[in-house]
């Protein structure tokens, strides 16, 4: 006899095919099964077998699956049961008892209803979803990569459901992105990884743009990071530098200086990223009537751009770092400043609009 070993091959190679008008077949293309193999001991010498034949019915000519379930050794014989005992019980609780590869079998079974036989099971179980599972059955969903069609008619039938999914799926990927940034802000991440990873996600940025510049060229000698569309369809500058920089100027020892023992002084790195961004402000405005700018920016204009710096962490900042930064970002003309600890806080704030309502 020969199973199908459940427990480490994947089931979709399968079909059931009719022989005749009297039997079915279970078969990959190479080889037919007469069961499954649904756990095995520890040790692999005790196997939880289902042996399945089918037996046409005279009244809807549907083929019948009778299944037998039994313990038996590797060689494929019964086991026994132990001295006193009438019978062997087979569970299906736990992992090591086999339950995911039982439900694997019936819902290989139910494919194949059109041919077999399954009863009502279709009408009489159902997925039920709630908050607790939802995210579960959801990435199932992106993972069947089901087309626009079951999508549409999900609307159509059940438009709350279809919104609640869609903000869900929204959800789940968004956090996902955030969880990776988290771990990315504790290792040495170079500027294009941030640069290529804020590009593909803009709405980390928050709501104020809507859209990105296609080229990022002010002219032949400079390159934006971010050049993206404000919400009133002006240019904003986005200049991403790295976490690890440090945001403050440093002593010998890795304290932050003090200017006069009072001061906190931006770190030469910062310093140089805001002399950055003010030429940058500067050689885009230049442009701000030239129509040959404007076509190859998408038709945007450069008034009064602004720069946004990204840079360095806040995460271990007290007092003193907050107030001068906001003094900082104060008396700057054109530029604010915020650190990655700022973006994923804003990045958090977007997503808990798409938060799945329980």
């Amino acid at each position: 006899m020969n199973y199908f070993d459940l427990t480490k091959a994947n089931i979709e190679d399968l079909i059931i095919e009719k022989v005749d008008n009297f039997d079915c077949l279970i078969k990959d293309g190479q080889q037919t099964y007469d069961g499954f193999i649904l756990a095995k001991s520890p040790t692999g010498s005790v196997l939880t077998l289902c042996d399945i034949s089918f037996h046409k019915s005279n009244i809807d000519n549907k083929y019948q699956p009778r299944l037998v379930f039994r313990k038996s050794d590797i060689s494929l014989v019964d086991k026994t049961t132990k001295s006193g005992a009438t019978h062997i019980r087979i569970p299906f609780h736990t992992g090591q008892d086999g339950y995911r590869e039982f439900w694997k079998m019936i819902s290989f079974l139910y494919k194949f209803k059109d041919l077999i036989d399954v009863g009502d099971f279709g009408d009489t179980f159902q997925i039920v979803v709630t908050s607790q599972n939802s995210a579960h059955y959801i990435s199932e969903l992106l993972k069947k990569g089901y087309s626009e069609d079951v999508w549409q008619a999900l609307v159509e039938t059940n438009p709350d459901l279809a919104t609640k999914l869609s903000l869900s799926i929204i959800y789940e990927s968004r956090k996902s992105v955030i969880d990776e940034m988290e771990k990315k802000l504790e290792q040495d991440e170079n500027e294009e990884y941030w640069q290529k990873t804020l590009a593909k996600n803009r709405w980390i940025f928050g709501n104020s743009y809507i859209g990105i510049i296609g080229e990022r060229r002010t002219n032949i000698l400079s390159t934006l990071d971010h050049p993206l569309i404000t919400e009133d369809g002006y240019l904003e500058i986005v200049e991403i530098k790295k976490p690890s920089f440090p945001f403050w100027k440093k002593t010998k020892d890795g304290k932050n200086y003090l200017y006069r023992g009072k001061y906190l002084v931006p770190n030469t790195e910062l310093q140089s990223a805001i002399a950055q961004g003010s030429n940058y402000i500067y050689e885009t405005e230049k442009d701000m009537d030239s129509k040959t700018w404007a076509e190859n920016h998408d038709g945007i204009y450069p008034l009064k751009p602004k720069c946004l710096i990204v840079h360095g962490r806040s995460n271990d900042w007290e007092a003193l770092e907050s107030q001068s930064y906001r003094l900082l970002n104060d008396r700057l003309h054109g530029i604010s400043i915020i650190t990655f600890d700022h973006l994923v806080l804003r990045a958090k704030q977007t997503l808990e609009l798409f938060k799945p309502v329980k």
